[in-house]
C-alpha cells in the first residue's frame, strides 16, 4: 500500500536526513522512499512477539519502544529501549525465514516506517554506504550489550541503577531547568530488567535516590538533577 502523495513527500525528506541515507545519492533516496509504508500506532501496542515470523524491518520516526526477551521462566526481561531513528527488528536481518528472538512494544503512541526484509537487504546490496551506515548501527549495538554485560558483572547494583538512568538521560533526555528529564514512562519493574536486578531491590535504591534528591519524579516520569550525582 502506498502512501499518500502529501506523506510520501515528507517520508522522503525525513529519509534524506536519516543516517541510515548519510552518503546516499538523491535518486537512491527516492527509489526506496515509496516503499517505506509509515504508520503510527498507539502505546502499548505489540509490534511484534518473540517468535512471530521475521519479515519486517521497522524504523522508528517518533516515540519509544521497549524491547524485552523472554525467560525460561516466562518473565519478560527488557533488554533495550529503542528510540527515534532506531530500528527494531534488524537483529534477524540477514536470516531468511527466522523467527523473532525478541519481543518489541510501543511505550508511546509512535510513528514506525515498515519496511519488508527483502526490501532492507535488496537496498543493502546495491548501495555499500547504507550497507556500510547498517554495519555500524549493528557494531554499536553490540558494543552496547557488551558494555551492559560488564556493567552486570562488576558493579554492584546501586551503580547500575544510576548509571542506566544517566544513559537513559542521554539516550532519551529532554533539558529542563531542574535536569533532564527521561521521556520514557518507565515502571521500577522496566529498570530492575535492565540492570539484572529485582524489582524489590530496584524500588528500594529508587527511593533511596528520591530522598536524597539526586533523582526525581514528576508526572510519571524520571529527572536526572544536573549534575547527576
Amino acid at each position: 500500500m502506498a502512501c499518500p502523495r502529501s506523506e510520501s513527500v515528507a517520508l522522503i525528506a525525513y529519509l534524506r536526513t536519516n543516517w541510515l541515507f548519510a552518503g546516499a545519492d538523491d535518486a537512491f533516496v527516492r527509489s526506496y522512499g515509496p516503499r517505506f509504508l509509515q504508520r503510527t500506532f498507539p502505546a502499548k501496542t505489540l509490534v511484534y512477539d518473540q517468535g512471530d515470523p521475521a519479515d519486517t524491518i521497522y524504523l522508528v520516526r517518533t516515540g519509544k519502544a521497549r524491547v524485552s526477551h523472554l525467560t525460561s521462566c516466562g518473565n519478560h526481561v527488557t533488554t533495550a529501549i529503542v528510540g527515534c531513528d532506531r530500528l527494531l527488528g534488524e537483529e534477524t536481518l540477514f536470516a531468511a525465514g527466522a523467527q523473532r528472538t525478541a519481543q518489541a512494544t510501543l511505550l508511546t503512541d509512535s510513528t514506525l516506517c515498515v519496511i519488508p526484509r527483502e526490501t532492507f537487504a535488496e537496498m543493502l546490496s546495491r548501495n555499500a554506504g547504507v550497507a556500510f551506515n547498517v554495519a555500524r548501527y549493528v557494531q554499536a549495538q553490540r558494543d552496547d550489550a557488551i558494555a551492559t554485560v560488564v556493567n552486570l558483572a562488576s558493579l554492584k547494583v546501586p551503580m547500575r541503577i544510576r548509571q542506566i538512568f544517566h544513559q537513559l538521560a542521554y539516550d532519551h533526555g529532554v533539558a529542563e531547568a531542574t535536569g533532564t528529564r527521561i521521556e520514557v514512562p518507565l515502571t521500577h519493574s522496566d529498570i530492575a530488567s535492565l540492570v539484572g536486578s529485582t524489582r524489590e531491590t530496584v524500588s528500594v535504591e529508587i527511593g533511596r535516590l528520591l530522598r536524597s534528591g539526586r533523582l526525581l519524579r514528576q508526572k510519571g516520569f524520571f529527572t536526572v538533577p544536573s549534575p547527576f550525582s
